[in-house]
């Protein structure tokens, strides 16, 4: 009798499992098809990289196979974004599970940094200072390679750069590195090329905090917040500086806050990411004015240096990720005048208008965008267009109004009395790396384009002719969130090498790195020195 009331007790545990197992798929799969409703109504092109709508249908029916098998939400996860990875499209992903609960997080106790040819070790924790500057080679006797093909397939990359760029933080956090390396026990082993050439391995493990030594660099700048400042650098002190971290400022906020202000608690979490150091107050008109506001300093660095008569400007894109770019005009407009408002950049964007960007903006229906708007889209369609075409046709107080010069009204103070004459119009030299992405990606072509800008650094992750704009999204079972592309940008018309990775105009391989000590600001030593040797005019 005690066996068979075992046996039953095993049984209704092993049918409840099963049971709980087929409610997890049918919430699985459901969920899958309401992604891919979404995907096929919001993204502009999900079809083409594929092969055609038919060969999407064939790999949508595959997938939907290989989710009913699925377990839990890792592997669900894993399937949806190995899914998106065939895409090569950096503004469309779903959200990590595990990655949002930062309290579970594990640190890698170095930190990661790519050059134009590989990773190396920018920043270690005591005991691994002999190790930093090394070139990883292999993780877990896995070559790089492989793991960037791996990386590659499991989350969506415009290019190598993204690869890169998307390997580095699988590497970094353990929450992440499962993905490559299922059980991994807390540590992993790198291979590792010293500056001298020998191989070494080392151990490394994972922690709660980041315990890096810290960072001492050559390059002394005043850093006031971590979102955007300047300072004049170099021995003379007489070549401006101006790092912007994240494509927003005070500005953002202020227009939200008049707006659309039940926007702006959300739009703050994402400008404080920057700004650590700044505590949050309870006011929200408080909290934006802690925001630093950028054509304040932007005028400011000019008027210093038009003051000093200083040649070159560098313009740091390093670490900013991307935001808005309607920020980008009035900088354009101090900086080159009527010479920005002129150039034609043919830079070709397109827009579709679909129910989940509808919901985005907060409009209900199609009938209310052509009603405030004036036109007549339907549900779907594409709003095809250009960012920044040429004004020169137009009549100069036309061409110069405040719509053209300004971010909905806001830095008029700066630009509204220049006549088209720029502030000043300095040497300016944009400094990049694969964080360089979306709206920062956008600022540097504009600069390159209408000012003769030159690069330096890493190339970044975005590609010049692919697909922006997040559009976010919540699926109804899993609550799993994400954000699908909008929009397709055309930045390199029939150059579609250009088009997928834009080399900077002096580009940094490990060794450049390594001649300025693996500093943490290489990059500006880089183009310090190159100023000085007169190969930047």
């Amino acid at each position: 009798m005690r066996y068979q009331m075992v046996f039953l007790l095993l049984f209704s545990i092993c049918s409840l499992l099963n049971a709980q197992a087929a409610d997890s798929s049918k919430i699985f799969i459901s969920d899958f098809d309401t992604f891919i409703r979404l995907l096929e109504e919001t993204h502009p092109d999900p079809y083409s990289v594929l092969g055609g709508r038919m060969e999407f249908n064939r790999k949508v029916q595959n997938y939907r196979e290989e989710i009913a098998k699925a377990k839990n939400n890792e592997q669900f996860y894993f399937l949806l974004n190995r899914f998106l990875s065939s895409l090569k499209d950096g503004h469309t992903s779903v959200n990590n599970p595990q990655g949002q609960n930062t309290s579970n997080t594990l640190y890698l106790q170095v930190k990661l940094k790519t050059a134009a040819d590989g990773i190396y070790i920018s920043e270690t924790s005591p005991g691994f200072e002999k190790h930093k500057g090394s070139l990883l080679k292999a993780v877990n006797n896995i070559s790089v390679d492989t793991l960037l093909k791996k990386t590659i397939d499991i989350k969506a990359s415009e290019n190598i750069y993204g690869g890169y760029y998307n390997l580095i933080s699988f590497l970094e956090r353990s929450n992440y590195a499962g993905l490559l390396f299922p059980g991994n026990n807390g540590e992993l082993t790198l291979t590792l090329q010293a500056p001298d050439k020998s191989i070494n391995n080392a151990v490394v493990s994972y922690a709660a905090k980041r315990n890096y030594a810290p960072a001492k660099s050559q390059v002394k700048i005043n850093e006031p917040n971590g979102l955007l400042y300047w300072d004049m650098i170099g021995e003379e002190k007489n070549i401006g500086y101006f790092a912007w971290n994240s494509t927003v400022s005070r500005e953002l906020g202020e227009q939200i806050l008049r707006d659309s202000p039940q926007n702006l608690e959300n739009n703050l979490r994402w400008i404080y990411q920057s700004l650590p150091e700044i505590k949050r107050s309870a006011n929200n008109e408080e909290a934006v004015k802690m925001i630093p506001s950028l054509y304040e300093q932007f005028y400011t660095l000019l008027k210093e240096m038009k003051e000093k008569k200083s040649e070159y400007l560098i313009i740091d894109l390093r670490s900013n990720s991307g935001g808005m770019t309607p920020l980008v005009p009035p900088l354009m407009y101090m900086l080159y005048g009527d010479k920005y408002l002129d150039y034609n950049f043919n830079l070709e964007y397109n827009r579709r208008l679909s129910p989940l960007f509808l919901n985005k903006i907060g409009m209900k229906s199609i009938d209310e965008y052509n009603k405030k708007y004036n036109t007549d889209y339907r549900a779907g369609d594409f709003q095809f267009g250009f960012m920044a075409r040429s004004l020169k046709d137009l009549p100069p107080q036309e061409k110069r109004s405040l719509k053209n010069i300004t971010y909905a009204g806001f830095g008029a103070e700066y630009v509204e009395n220049l006549n088209g004459k720029p502030i000043y119009s300095p040497s300016v030299i944009v400094l990049v790396s694969p964080t360089t992405f979306s709206a920062a990606y956008q600022f540097m072509c504009m600069l390159q384009m209408a000012g003769n800008a030159v690069t330096a650094g890493v190339p970044s992750r975005q590609a010049g002719n692919t697909f922006m704009e997040t559009t976010p999204f919540e699926l109804p079972g899993t609550h799993f969130t994400g954000a699908i592309s909008n929009a397709v940008q055309i930045f390199f018309p029939g150059n579609s090498e250009k088009g997928n990775i834009l080399m900077p105009d002096f580009t940094m391989k490990w060794e450049d790195f390594g001649r300025y000590g693996f500093d943490e600001n290489s990059e500006i030593l880089y183009v310090l020195s190159l100023i000085k040797n007169g190969q930047i005019k």
